[in-house]
């Protein structure tokens, strides 16, 4: 299956900290409800009890093994609590990202003038990573127990993303020719097409959250 980066919600931050300890009988029961994470839970700990913990401001389970269930409880609750977001964005690790980097390469500063661009011949500059772009720090900013595994989870706020959208903004994107990619007999091409319409949707994404003050949040896993 393989490892995703996928935008979550937009949410306000201090909403969702609201929620820790806040005993709120509805909400647990919503989404407790609705809660299918069996796959990742262990033998001492269910994601409902790691829901519960952070609802009624119970201890935290503190074993390594168990922390990422927290995250997932608290990927839960920002889905439950923030706005949806217009596109779906869930890009792939690997050859989608990869691809997506490689775009982003193209709308970066060049070098100008001569001795600039020699001293590039000499030391390139890197090249441009989506998930470090995204998942840089991985600081979510809430009271969860530090997840060594996955899911990685990272929190981008207001002034971040006025950065990525100039940066996203700079991309060419045209809807015929990523048409044309996506339909073409090349696997490198439709590859490329993907990643061309996974940076429009997550262009989309961002200006929504720009708009309207919100916070991104995105999860690697």
């Amino acid at each position: 299956m393989g490892l995703y980066l996928t935008a979550y919600a937009a949410i306000r931050p201090d909403a969702i900290k609201q929620v820790f300890g806040s005993k709120d009988d509805a909400l647990f029961t919503r989404l407790a409800d609705g809660l299918d994470l069996r796959d990742v839970e262990t033998d001492t700990l269910s994601a409902e009890n790691a829901l519960r913990h952070i609802i009624y401001g119970e201890a935290m389970d503190t074993q390594p093994e168990n922390a990422h269930l927290y995250g997932y409880a608290l990927l839960e609750i920002c889905q439950a609590l923030g706005e949806t977001l217009p596109c779906s964005f869930s890009v792939k690790l690997g050859e989608e990202a990869d691809a997506a980097g490689r775009i982003l390469d193209g709308s970066l500063p060049q070098p100008a003038g001569w001795m600039a661009k020699l001293k590039s011949l000499f030391s390139p500059a890197p090249r441009a990573d989506i998930v470090a772009m995204l998942m840089g720090g991985k600081q979510h900013g809430f009271d969860i127990p530090a997840i060594d595994d996955f899911p990685e989870i990272n929190i981008l706020h207001p002034a971040d993303l006025q950065t990525l959208y100039d940066t996203l903004n700079a991309i060419n994107i045209d809807e015929a020719q990523v048409h044309k990619l996506q339909n073409s007999d090349n696997e490198h091409d439709e590859i490329s097409g993907s990643a061309y319409e996974h940076l429009a949707a997550l262009r989309r994404n961002v200006h929504f959250c720009l708009a309207r003050g919100l916070s991104l949040v995105l999860a690697c896993h």
